[in-house]
């Protein structure tokens, strides 16, 4: 059985996570998109636990998630519907953020949402955008609340 601080830990991570794709999801619905943007859900597990990677501060949640859709609304753009070009584009994703310094590995799938769920795209850059702040703003909190524990 895991000690209380383990499970202390654990709940706030859980709760934190859950309250950000929360978040993120109704300010998704309130900007007029029904697109589940699944990723969320990685982004705020990784922000929640391992709040302390490079991957989880608040430059590569932004811009992974923002680039990546940007990379599949193009691609939907360029290609229209092909299944194949779903992967081509996430591939796309994954080099745009290594060479911007803004690796976010669960921002790739981003990329592959537009061929998947096809939602309009206006909304779903939208909630892309609005979804990214909110994880960032969720980054940046988490990270001061670990600053401020540390000292």
């Amino acid at each position: 059985m895991p000690g209380r601080d383990k499970i202390k830990v654990a709940a706030t991570a859980g709760g934190l996570g859950l309250t950000a794709v929360a978040v993120v999801q109704l300010g998704a619905w309130l900007a007029g998109s029904m697109a589940l943007v699944t990723s969320w859900a990685s982004s705020a597990a990784l922000i929640s636990v391992l709040f302390s990677s490079p991957a989880a501060r608040p430059k590569p949640v932004f811009l992974g998630h923002v680039l990546s859709a940007l990379v599949g609304v193009g691609a939907v753009l360029a290609a229209g519907d092909a299944a194949w070009m779903a992967a081509v584009s996430v591939g796309i994703a994954i080099a745009v953020m290594v060479l911007v310094d803004a690796f976010h590995p669960p921002a790739a799938a981003n990329a592959a949402i537009p061929f998947v769920q096809m939602p309009s795209i206006d909304g779903y850059l939208l909630s892309v955008v609005l979804g990214a702040v909110l994880l960032a703003l969720f980054s940046i909190l988490l990270n001061r609340k670990a600053a401020h524990r540390a000292d």
